[in-house]
């Protein structure tokens, strides 16, 4: 079924990460209501530097619809933020909103975020263990700063055995 859908009224803002509730939409947490999956323990995030953390920060915009009483509400679920809460630095961290303005919208792109993105990113993380051990080989060959395989097997969850062709 082709979905013709244009999002308008969305506004960028830069915020500290301590400032929000990190409270899912109600219309998000019905959809997950029903998963089976059981979350691992996150992973120890404070051996990560602040420059790492606010870089992948920087480049991951929150999606949120500000409800009536001026709260941020998440329109897709996002561990890392509330894992985040655990690092001593947690208090200097900003992350960048996307506000979705108005509320017509909120279904289209609660599906869109939740059911449409997984779908289409799904290729480029099938194959992660493989895809990390290349990049790891070839950022070593390039000098390019790395965290160690076992680390990196670590945030990912994964047996550093795990990473290999």
């Amino acid at each position: 079924m082709h979905r013709k859908f244009i999002v308008k009224n969305q506004k960028f803002k830069k915020v500290p990460l301590n400032s929000l509730t990190l409270q899912q939409h109600p219309l998000l947490t019905s959809l997950l209501m029903n998963e089976k999956r059981k979350l691992p323990e996150p992973p120890d995030y404070t051996t990560l530097s602040y420059g790492d953390i606010q870089t992948l920060l920087d480049t991951t915009p929150v999606p949120v619809f500000q409800d009536e009483n001026g709260d941020s509400l998440l329109l897709m679920p996002m561990p890392f933020l509330h894992h985040l809460r655990l690092h001593p630095l947690f208090n200097k961290f900003e992350v960048t909103l996307v506000n979705f303005k108005d509320p017509k919208q909120v279904r289209h792109v609660i599906s869109t975020l939740n059911i449409l993105k997984p779908s289409v990113l799904y290729i480029d993380f099938k194959q992660l263990p493989n895809l990390l051990c290349h990049r790891i080989k070839a950022a070593k060959q390039a000098e390019i700063p790395i965290l160690s395989k076992k680390q990196l097997a670590h945030f990912a969850q994964l047996s550093p055995s795990a990473i290999r062709i």
